[in-house]
Parts: C-alpha cells; sequence; structure tokens
C-alpha cells in the first residue's frame, strides 16, 4: 500500500541514466504513477557475470535481462558490424500502461515530455573535441580563474554576468597551459564556455547552493517539471498535463481530423539521410511528413532551407525539382504507368552505386546535377 498515494511525482531522466534507474522510472510510468520528462535513457536492461581466465583477462556473459512491469525490454539494441548505415532500425513493441498510455519497449525509456538537448549543439562538440585531452586543462583554467575572483572580491552578487572580458581572461589562461586550439572555435562556443564559467564562479565565490541555482536556471527538463507540478494537485492532474504536451505517438484513432504543422515531424531534403531519419522516426512511433514538392501551411523555410544547403538559390531549385520528380515516379510506379526517359536518367537506380549520395540528372533547363555529397547538401 502507498503511503502518498496522492502526492506527484516527477522523474528526471537523460542519455546517462541507466540500468536501476531505468527500471524504477519504467515501473512508474507502466503505473501511471509518475510523470517522466526528459530524454531517453541510455538503454542497460542486463546483467553480466564474468568468468576469469586467471591474470591474462575473462569471459563476461550476459546472465539476467531487466523487465518493467508491464513486459518491455529495457535494453537498446547494437546493430553489429555486419548491417549496413541505411538498414531499417528494429520495430520498437507497443505496450500500454495501466491506463491505457502507450509506450513502447526495446530502446531504453522513452520520456512523457521530452525537454533537453539528446545531443550537444554543433559548437559545443566542436569546441569538446578541439580540446580532446586537453578538457581537464581547461576547466582548471576555468577553475583557476575563479579563485582569482574571489580572491579579488570582483563579484558582488550570484547573478552576475559573464562578459566577454571574462572568456578572454580564461582563453588567456588556457594558452599559459599549453592548450593550443583556434581562437573562432572558441568563441562559437559562447554559450557553453559562459555556463562553465559561472557555475565555477558562482561555487568558489558563493558557495555550493549558489552553484545549483544558477544551474537549475538553464536546466530545461528542471523548468519544465516545475512548470507541469505548478497548481497540479494530483497525479492525474500532471498525466493530463503531460499527455496534452507530448508529441502524439499514436495518430490512428485521428485520421478523421486534420492535424497543424505542430503536430509533424519534417524531414527536409532528398537522400539517404532523409530516409534514415524518416524510418527512425517511424519504428519510433512519431508520425513524418516529408516535403518532396508540397509544402504544407505554415512551413515558409523551405525555399531558404533547400537554397542554404546546396549553397544557392538556382540550385536550390534543382534540389526541389528532383524531388518532384522522385516523387512522380514513385506514383507512376504506383499506378503501372511507363517512366519517361527523363524520369529515368534522374532516378538514382540507374546512376550505378546506390551508396552514393549523388546523381547525374539534366532537368528541365539541361542543367546537370553537381556533387552535392562534397557541399554537405545531402
Amino acid at each position: 500500500m502507498q503511503r502518498w498515494p496522492q502526492l506527484p511525482l516527477l522523474v528526471l531522466v537523460d542519455g546517462r541514466s541507466a540500468s536501476a534507474a531505468e527500471i524504477v522510472a519504467g515501473a512508474l510510468q507502466d503505473h501511471d504513477r509518475a510523470v517522466i520528462i526528459g530524454t531517453p535513457t541510455y538503454g542497460k536492461g542486463s546483467a553480466q557475470s564474468v568468468i576469469p581466465f586467471g591474470p591474462d583477462g575473462g569471459l563476461k556473459i550476459t546472465t539476467a535481462r531487466w523487465f518493467t512491469p508491464v513486459g518491455r525490454s529495457i535494453t537498446r539494441p547494437i546493430p553489429s558490424d555486419d548491417e549496413f548505415g541505411d538498414a531499417p532500425p528494429p520495430k520498437r513493441e507497443r505496450f500500454h500502461t495501466d491506463g491505457g498510455r502507450t509506450v513502447y519497449g526495446g530502446g531504453g525509456i522513452t520520456p512523457d515530455v521530452l525537454a533537453g538537448d539528446s545531443a550537444p549543439p554543433l559548437a559545443e562538440g566542436n569546441l569538446m573535441r578541439a580540446l580532446g585531452a586537453n578538457a581537464g586543462h581547461f576547466r582548471d583554467a576555468v577553475a583557476d580563474y575563479a579563485l582569482f575572483l574571489k580572491g579579488t572580491g570582483g563579484i558582488a552578487t550570484p547573478d552576475f554576468v559573464v562578459t566577454p572580458e571574462m572568456r578572454s581572461e580564461v582563453w588567456n589562461r588556457m594558452k599559459a597551459r599549453g592548450i593550443d586550439i583556434p581562437r573562432n572555435v572558441y568563441d562559437e562556443a559562447e554559450p557553453l564556455v559562459s555556463r562553465v564559467i559561472a557555475f565555477d564562479i558562482a561555487r568558489y565565490v558563493f558557495g555550493g547552493e549558489a552553484e545549483f541555482r544558477r544551474r537549475a536556471s538553464v536546466d530545461k527538463p528542471l523548468q519544465k517539471a516545475l512548470d507541469l507540478a505548478h497548481g497540479a494537485k494530483s497525479e492525474q492532474d500532471l498525466l493530463r498535463r503531460a499527455m496534452a504536451e507530448a508529441p502524439v505517438a499514436d495518430n490512428r484513432h485521428r485520421r478523421g481530423r486534420r492535424r497543424s504543422v505542430s503536430e509533424r515531424v519534417v524531414i527536409i531534403g532528398p537522400g539517404h539521410v532523409g530516409r534514415g531519419l524518416f524510418r527512425a522516426f517511424r519504428a519510433s512511433g512519431v508520425d513524418v511528413v516529408g516535403l518532396h514538392g508540397k509544402r504544407p501551411s505554415g512551413v515558409a523555410t523551405i525555399d531558404r532551407e533547400y537554397s542554404r544547403r546546396c549553397g544557392s538559390r538556382e540550385c536550390g531549385d534543382r534540389l526541389r525539382a528532383r524531388s518532384s520528380a522522385r516523387r512522380d515516379h514513385r506514383r507512376s510506379r504506383r499506378r503501372g504507368e511507363r517512366r519517361s526517359p527523363r524520369a529515368r536518367d534522374c532516378d538514382p537506380a540507374h546512376v550505378g552505386n546506390r551508396g552514393t549520395r549523388w546523381a547525374r540528372c539534366v532537368d528541365s533547363g539541361g542543367i546537370p546535377w553537381r556533387n552535392f555529397s562534397s557541399a554537405g547538401a545531402i
């Protein structure tokens, strides 16, 4: 019997939540006892035993697998070396909670409300890759600067703002420690650098509580949890709010109603990357609408997106025309019509190696297609 049956519960998870944390989160989700917020978990649903082979090593064998109360597996499948990059991801099995909500197995625990970034922004990733083994020296430089400010009394309030001068001072201390990375990589990762500086200064100058408040103010899952919990009287209130904010995972009962653009996941541009994302989203139960020729109302950036991806407006027009030609070709094949020579010339199936991300095709203006893979367009 629960001691506090009406106490609203929210559980925060991310990609580093694994093993026992996933088991507890999944059990609470299956019984509709808590709202899970964050990003999908790691997917560690097994236990291993090690058979030692003396001082030279041992053999690790999986001896147990963990399942949630409704029977879904936590383990995330890992592709083998024999699988190609275009292989569709395994379809996730569908289950239902005690209250009838749809949940999925075989890929960690998917939160009821997605909040936070599942992957770091490009600029921040570039900085961490550039630092490499010097990441610890970077943190030492930041800590050294924070201790310097503590000794000089240069920070008067916990709500201080990180200035360009502060970032430049950290850069100089990095150079003094032998860290040699491009300055533009450091400047482009300004949000990450400013956060690290702010957290360290708050900790060393004002204490751990000030650092926690600083971190909490920029923590997206935590802020989302506070928004959902505000005014909620029971767990059912939380679940209703979570269902209102969660993406639509099963639309079979909603086919008669026109959906808004905000309920769609849009894949822009043709090629292997688009198809791979399409398969991944569909395997997760998310509806996907591709922008090949048609533009849903409210999505006005498609022309600019096509032009940006291949370098010019003219190239964007050709890329869009190619998408329309491929779409018309697929429709004609479904109707049993014979393909025109131009459609056949534009079909990547007739270009030789389908593993390449480009096709030599002639549009209506007689302009040959460029190699899009070299420009990063597809």
